[in-house]
């Protein structure tokens, strides 16, 4: 088992730490950032990974922990209950009165008698997904320096309105403005028909960022990752970044700016144009990549997880030159 001062991007919840949730859901969302319904007590996590909740009250089986937390006993009440263990890994979670523990990872060991199914300890941590930080990439038109349009920098790239208007909103993403901040835009579809009105312009999904965001307007710590399609190189790389960004639900409109995203000036991050390489693919039949809409809530693809690490590392390296 891993010792508790193993270096890793996401901090770890412990058997050790003896924690309690008051809910599934809680449970859920602070270890593996999934909303989930309430009604259910075993749900996918990964691929051949489930998060198990045993409940010591089931109408069909007796859920039992060994005295020293090492086995995880699954025995059917009677001989009807028809039921194929998945030989999935489990994350398994206590009931009490004091709410849902995290015993630890249990992998299945069999079958003992009567029918018991068997489960013994791999781990003792899980990963803390809601402790990653939260990312959403946005597809803009490309710039060179998105501080005002000028003789040497006009948008290109960005659909009908860009090439028909030689403008953009995005066009002052990382002007800095006095009040110490920079504003992002970045272009959404529109309902019922409509294009260009802000009063129909579709809203940014939270949600997808993270389930923590549910019910709220706006999303705060956000990293914010600005791609766009390069005319020399042919393909879509990033451009720059806003670290610890706020993210809004609805376009706001004031004082003659347009945006969904802004972070103090000192956060932005705009990536020289000659050394934009990075690429960020379309997405493929497995979806990992950018599809057609402008924003990609990457943490919510299982799929693009490599991708999402990979943009995370690049972003890490050229932030600790701007240091």
């Amino acid at each position: 088992m891993t010792e508790k001062n193993e270096i890793n991007k996401c901090p770890f919840l412990y058997v050790s730490e003896n924690k309690f949730f008051r809910t599934i859901s809680e449970a859920m969302v602070y270890c593996f950032n999934k909303a989930v319904p309430l009604s259910q007590g075993y749900f996918t996590v990964g691929d051949g990974e489930k998060a198990w909740f045993p409940q010591p009250q089931n109408d069909n089986w007796e859920n039992t922990l060994s005295p020293d937390g090492k086995i995880w006993y699954e025995k059917p009440k009677n001989d009807s209950v028809d039921y194929a263990p998945d030989n999935c890994k489990r994350y398994v979670f206590e009931h009490s009165s004091n709410g849902y523990r995290f015993t630890g990872v249990f992998i299945p060991k069999g079958l003992a008698e009567n029918n018991i199914r068997v489960y013994e300890i791999v781990d003792d941590k899980v990963m803390v997904l809601s402790k990653r930080q939260k990312v959403i990439v946005c597809r803009v038109s490309y710039m060179k320096y998105y501080d005002g349009i000028t003789a040497d920098d006009s948008p290109v790239n960005g659909g009908s309105y860009v090439t028909e208007n030689n403008d953009a909103f995005e066009k002052n993403n990382f002007h800095k403005y006095e009040d110490g901040f920079c504003y992002g835009f970045v272009e959404t579809k529109y309902s019922h028909g409509h294009t260009a009105d802000n009063n129909f312009a579709k809203a940014i999904v939270l949600e997808n960022i993270s389930p923590i965001f549910k019910g709220k307007e706006q999303a705060d710590d956000v990293l914010v990752v600005f791609v766009a399609f390069s005319p020399s190189l042919k393909k879509t790389v990033i451009v720059g970044w806003y670290d610890h960004a706020t993210v809004f639900r609805n376009r706001v409109v004031e004082n003659g700016k347009i945006y969904m995203v802004k972070c103090e000036c000192n956060n932005a991050h705009l990536i020289p144009h000659e050394e934009r390489s990075f690429e960020v693919p379309k997405a493929n039949k497995d979806q990992t990549g950018i599809g057609q809409s402008n924003f990609w809530y990457i943490q919510k693809n299982e799929e693009a997880r490599d991708l999402e690490n990979r943009i995370e590392e690049y972003i890490s390296e050229k932030r600790s030159l701007c240091s």
